[in-house]
């Protein structure tokens, strides 16, 4: 691409597959009515907001939550710094057990390898008998999100729909763009 006589270079953005970690371990509370998170614990009827800054372009299309959290928790909002992700104020809060994953599999997971449309992964399983129920059961669900850009928070709210304290663990799982 040429202007003005000059030569001008056309940056293409590369991308690596990254992911951006969720915990209520770093929640603040989302509202002024008394102690929410002991802990990492957020208390039952209660919401929190987590708060995870980015240091390079990131865009997020899965969310995985730990088998345990997901039974107990719904997001009420996302931000990618100002820009909301889902849900959007006309939806309700989403449950996440579509989300649930057992993050020892995810944490298993061995090479893999993005060529820009498909994602391979090589799973590194404890035992050779064990069999996963689906993809989903290690990847999560799709969560698109719109990107983050370097020094930008991504701010999740949620609400513990539970009976008892419990804490939340979980990823967005995406791309750097670089």
């Amino acid at each position: 691409m040429k202007e003005r006589g000059k030569e001008m270079m056309v940056t293409e953005h590369a991308r690596a597959l990254a992911w951006v970690g969720i915990d209520t371990i770093r929640a603040i509370p989302a509202d002024d009515e008394g102690p929410v998170i002991l802990g990492g614990l957020v208390q039952p009827g209660r919401s929190a907001k987590i708060l995870t800054r980015v240091y390079r372009p990131f865009k997020g299309d899965r969310l995985v939550v730990s088998r345990d959290s997901a039974k107990v928790f719904q997001i009420t909002h996302v931000y990618a710094g100002c820009d909301r992700a889902i849900p959007s104020p006309s939806h309700g809060p989403i449950p996440l057990e579509p989300f649930s994953v057992d993050l020892d599999a995810l944490a298993s997971v061995g090479k893999a390898a993005f060529d820009g449309t498909t994602l391979s992964l090589q799973l590194n399983l404890p035992d050779g008998l064990r069999k996963l129920e689906s993809a989903a059961g290690v990847l999560g669900g799709p969560f698109p999100m719109p990107v983050a850009h370097a020094g930008m928070d991504i701010a999740i709210t949620i609400e513990n729909i539970g009976k008892v304290p419990a804490r939340l663990r979980g990823a967005f799982l995406g791309m750097n763009l670089l």
